[in-house]
């Protein structure tokens, strides 16, 4: 259990590894909750009861964009510390902001160039710190 703790707090630091592992895991969450939503909203229409699945998927969704913000913060926290949860706010904006533009657009294409460097920097770049805690 304290292992699925780890996941959810605000504390300590992760490596590459574990950061790519752990926004996979986040990525898989909200993708269910995101169908749960979008089954619910649908159904609704026709059943009065799929408002629990709507409720349901907006639980499981939130708990994915909680991971991911968290995992985000214990990563940025190894490579800058006191900073991490600017860092993570402004990444989660960036990369919410870019789903608003689509491929054939110059500042979304720029956009998600620079949200892909700044992941691959996270998941290979090595921190200064040889014990991670979180």
């Amino acid at each position: 259990m304290n292992n699925i703790k780890k996941i959810f707090i605000f504390s300590g630091t992760i490596n590459g590894t574990n950061y790519f592992l752990r926004q996979l895991l986040a990525t898989v969450i909200a993708f269910i909750g995101g169908f749960a939503i979008g089954v619910g909203v649908g159904g609704m229409r026709v059943n009065a009861a799929m408002s629990v699945l709507l409720i349901l998927g907006i639980v499981v969704a939130s708990a994915g964009i909680w991971i991911s913000l968290s995992t985000m913060y214990k990563r940025f926290e190894a490579f800058f510390p006191g900073q991490a949860g600017v860092l993570a706010v402004s990444l989660f904006s960036l990369q919410t902001i870019s789903t608003t533009f689509d491929d054939t657009q110059s500042v979304g294409i720029i956009l998600k160039l620079v949200l892909g460097l700044v992941a691959l920097y996270l998941i290979f770049a090595n921190s200064k710190l040889e014990n991670h805690e979180g």
